[in-house]
């Protein structure tokens, strides 16, 4: 869907990205989120931009546990935890969501603003049963922010709790 615009508060973005170098009348159209045609007074002058889309992506997930990282024993809480970056620019109403795959969700919360560069630390406490479980950790998953790279968003683990730890 194109988008018309007139002088507004975009002149303060496209002046911050150097396209136009001195205040003029001028008219355009948002072509897509990434190309933005900008017309001068005389109409002659078309000017694509493209926009910096943030890249939301994880760090690994990580387990604490005073036995070390893989040593899970059933129906004993674990902390564990991920950080969360953001590249390219600041963005808010960010949604992350923790759980195991094909269960249960145990962690679901929504960000109002998460500063370029500074990573979030994601934390959360689980209990898995005995078994083999993936947990997972997904940035944004109803995919409302429109990104760099999506395959980045979701981050799993594989972990085995057994009812005990074997002294090896």
């Amino acid at each position: 869907m194109k988008k018309q615009f007139k002088q507004s508060l975009f002149l303060i973005s496209v002046f911050a990205l150097g396209i136009l170098s001195s205040q003029a009348a001028f008219s355009g159209q948002l072509i897509t989120p990434d190309i933005i045609t900008i017309n001068d007074s005389s109409g002659s002058n078309h000017i694509y931009a493209q926009r910096k889309l943030p890249n939301l992506c994880f760090g690994s997930i990580n387990v604490h546990s005073r036995k070390g990282t893989y040593n899970i024993i059933a129906f004993k809480e674990y902390d564990y935890s991920a950080s969360l970056f953001v590249e390219n620019s600041s963005i808010k109403n960010v949604r992350v969501r923790a759980g195991i795959v094909d269960g249960k969700v145990f962690y679901d919360k929504m960000f109002a603003y998460i500063s370029e560069g500074a990573p979030k630390r994601i934390e959360f406490t689980c209990i898995l049963p005995v078994g083999t479980h993936t947990i997972y950790i997904e940035i944004d998953p109803e995919n409302t922010i429109d990104e760099l790279d999506e395959k980045d968003n979701r981050i799993t683990r594989t972990f085995i709790a057994n009812l005990f730890i074997n002294a090896l």
